[in-house]
């Protein structure tokens, strides 16, 4: 039985066809280095693939959650540990009292706790961006209000006021301010009358009120993977107690001032005890930083995971890809060349 030209060069065609069009997708393979471009190369390998993509999106966006989170925690550390220096430095002003210390020691600590206090006011309201480190949930609110001597009293109205607290009449002159504890009441000494205030204190704090939040609950926090977030920032509460420390210094620092042997001792046991709270808080925040690096090391595992999950599903083999190439190559050329005798093929040659 003889096959007809017809039905003979369909087949040569189908068959050319199918060379040609494997042919153009290794030889796209090899351009581009992938051996997936569409569903027609493979559903399901393009649907894990896809996948895969997927979730490596997502880690790469909680990636710059876990960079943020780990610069503020390292950041606010760093910021709390040089606080610990300086409430060291003044603790060590009053622990450093034998009862003798004279007039002119004692004025030398008191303006060495001064600039103490205002450098650690400064260091607990630091900033990161347009962020307070240790204000809570309340970021953009400046944490720790230093209340300041003037050289007048005022009230809340900026009237003048006499040392009572009664307002002044107007057209007289106003009065000079006074000592005040840190709680804003007047300092008083032993006969009963108002401390007046030494005129190298206008400008000082003689109090320092937290303003942030302290509720566990209202803590900024982010987001590092589907299942798990981090709060890089502070405790509020924790805050609250460095606020304590401040006032601490604060009344050292008077106890200097109105040279009180005796009180010196209890303000610098009284700052001692509060100082603990800033080594309980770089202990918290050590973990907390920690805790961010553990989370990053295994979101860096899984990318790379998946990397290597999509490189398997998509990337080609260039070296099996080329010798395949050039196989089919081979096969297109010498099914060109038989397909060129059939073809020549007459009727005459089949009359023979």
């Amino acid at each position: 039985m003889r096959i007809t030209t017809s039905s003979s060069n369909a087949h040569f065609i189908r068959e050319m066809n199918a060379l040609k069009s494997q042919q153009n997708n290794l030889s796209r393979q090899i351009s581009t280095g992938q051996k997936i471009h569409g569903s027609e190369d493979g559903a399901a390998s393009v649907a894990r693939a896809s996948a895969a993509s997927t979730e490596k999106s997502k880690i790469q966006a909680f990636a710059n959650n876990i960079n943020r989170a780990e610069t503020i925690g390292n950041l606010s550390m760093e910021t709390l540990q040089l606080f610990k220096g300086i409430s060291d430095s003044a603790s060590d002003l009053g622990l450093v009292n034998d009862g003798h210390s004279s007039p002119m020691d004692l004025l030398s600590k008191d303006a060495n706790i001064r600039q103490l206090i205002n450098q650690g006011i400064n260091s607990l309201n630091a900033k990161l961006g347009g962020d307070y480190l240790f204000a809570g949930a309340n970021i953009s609110e400046i944490p720790f209000e230093a209340q300041r001597y003037t050289e007048f009293l005022e009230d809340a109205e900026g009237n003048y006021l006499d040392i009572s607290g009664s307002p002044i009449a107007p057209g007289d002159p106003p009065v000079a301010s006074v000592m005040r504890d840190t709680t804003g009441a007047i300092i008083f000494d032993a006969e009963g009358d108002p401390i007046p205030l030494p005129d190298n204190y206008i400008g000082e704090a003689y109090s320092v009120s937290y303003a942030g939040s302290v509720s566990r609950g209202d803590d900024v926090r982010f987001r590092v993977s589907e299942n798990s977030q981090v709060d890089p920032f502070s405790r509020g509460s924790q805050n609250a107690g460095y606020g304590e420390v401040l006032n601490n210094m604060i009344a050292l620092r008077d106890a200097f001032l109105s040279e009180d042997m005796d009180g010196i001792s209890v303000r610098a046991d009284a700052l001692e005890n509060s100082r603990i709270n800033v080594n309980d808080g770089i202990v918290e925040l050590a973990v907390k930083v920690n805790g961010i690096k553990t989370v990053e090391q295994i979101n860096v595992g899984r990318f790379n995971q998946l990397e290597n999950n999509i490189s398997e599903l998509v990337d080609a083999d260039l070296a099996e890809i080329i010798v395949k190439f050039n196989r089919m190559q081979t096969a297109y050329e010498a099914t060109l060349s038989s397909g060129a005798r059939i073809l020549n093929l007459s009727l005459l040659d089949y009359l023979r």
